[in-house]
């Protein structure tokens, strides 16, 4: 059992990406991102894609007691898109919030998106403070589903269940949107219809 661990997890959580944005920061001009990393901009999801894509039947059957949320607006709207679903209460986290950056080397930006995404993954390891860490584990017992960002997801995975966070860093548990993974048993979970 890890040292950030809990004794023991006995209800069920999990952890989920937020739904996507409109424009996929991967296609944002260098400008644009850096803003993005700063935290000047907070854009709005996709919500054609979030009602096209939220399976509403596997949201009901995770039979939550409450939602938390990253304040950031996508997280926020996410949350409370199915908190209406289910009826049950949101509540806002800054410990969820995604990590603020400085900048992107241009030279890393122009490298492409796999570079920006080891470049702010590096970043993000070394960054987040363990107090925080111990802030999110304290939520995880009252059967929770909790909305924040495929960088801090795999800290709390790779703190969770003591896995090397570097093998963390292209899994699909962290990338797609609306997954995430359980708590207890680290077993993916996707609320994206099938198909």
């Amino acid at each position: 059992m890890s040292r950030y661990q809990r004794v023991r997890i006995v209800s069920r959580s999990f952890i989920i990406r937020h739904c996507k944005t409109e424009e996929s920061w991967d296609n944002l001009p260098y400008d644009q991102l850096i803003k993005l990393i700063r935290q000047e901009t907070d854009p709005d999801l996709d919500m054609p894609f979030l009602k096209e894509q939220l399976d509403i039947s596997k949201v009901k059957k995770l039979k939550l007691n409450s939602i938390y949320s990253s304040p950031s607006k996508r997280a926020v709207q996410t949350a409370r898109a199915i908190s209406s679903i289910i009826n049950v209460p949101v509540r806002i986290i800054p410990e969820l919030q995604e990590i603020r950056f400085d900048t992107i080397p241009k030279d890393i930006y122009l490298a492409g998106k796999e570079e920006i995404r080891s470049f702010l993954f590096n970043k993000t390891v070394k960054s987040y403070a363990d107090l925080k860490i111990k802030k999110i584990f304290s939520l995880l017992d009252d059967n929770v589903l909790v909305i924040t960002h495929g960088f801090l997801m795999r800290i709390i995975y790779s703190r969770l269940f003591n896995v090397d966070i570097n093998s963390l860093i292209k899994n699909k548990l962290f990338t797609n949107y609306l997954s995430g993974f359980e708590c207890m048993s680290g077993k993916g979970v996707s609320l994206l219809k099938e198909g």
